[in-house]
């Protein structure tokens, strides 16, 4: 199964791309809040593609939410206030990003 190509996140459509040049090379991925874009790095296996592509769209809700500048803090509690109703959006809004993130590793 292919990654999405898109990815709604609060009032912003991200772009999802497999771009080796654009991505710094230190990291899995990247989420580029300015451009609305999610680079995932295209050699990751399958699994860890869901896994980054996740942790990409985390840092998306958070930054839809207004939060996640240098120097934020968060508390457990406040994390969880901060990403339920926007975990509750992203699966109603994205019902094919389910589809793959629940997919088979062969597919």
């Amino acid at each position: 199964m292919t990654l999405p190509t898109t990815v709604t996140v609060g009032p912003f459509v991200y772009a999802v791309v497999e771009d080796p040049v654009s991505r710094n090379h230190q990291n899995r991925g990247e989420h580029d809040g300015t451009h609305v874009r999610i680079n995932i790095a295209p050699e990751l296996s399958p699994q860890r593609k869901r896994v980054t592509f996740t942790h990409e769209v985390l840092h998306a809700l958070i930054d839809a939410a207004g939060r996640g500048r240098e120097g934020d803090t968060f508390t457990e509690e406040g994390l969880c206030d901060l990403l339920a109703p926007a975990l509750v959006a992203l699966v109603r809004q994205n019902p094919d990003v389910i589809v793959y993130l629940t997919a088979d590793d062969a597919d």
